[in-house]
């Protein structure tokens, strides 16, 4: 009767561990997932970052242009707008005629 309860207790054990094994398991590849989607997503941000910061640099050399233009007292039409930064925001508009 020990015996059978000895073989009882090693198959239990031996199945609990190989629950616990495939549970380490599956943690550790649902992490590697994680990590991997986090990986990617840091590098798309990073790369959207860089193009924000480029445009905000360019806009920052228009605003001196056109602070420059108007401290200087030349009068319309404005510093021409920059082509990067066309389809950001809309052309300005034009003055309307005087009738």
């Amino acid at each position: 009767m020990s015996g059978n309860i000895l073989t009882l207790a090693g198959v239990l054990g031996a199945a609990l561990l190989t629950l616990i094994g495939v549970g380490i398991k599956n943690r550790a590849d649902s992490m590697s997932v994680l990590l991997k989607a986090y990986q990617e997503e840091r590098r798309e941000n990073g790369a959207r970052l860089e193009k924000l910061e480029a445009r905000e640099l360019v806009r920052d050399d228009y605003i001196g242009a056109l602070r420059q233009h108007i401290y200087d007292g030349k009068p319309p039409p404005p510093p021409p707008w920059p082509t990067s930064l066309t389809g950001y925001a809309p052309e300005p508009r034009q003055p309307a005629e005087a009738a």
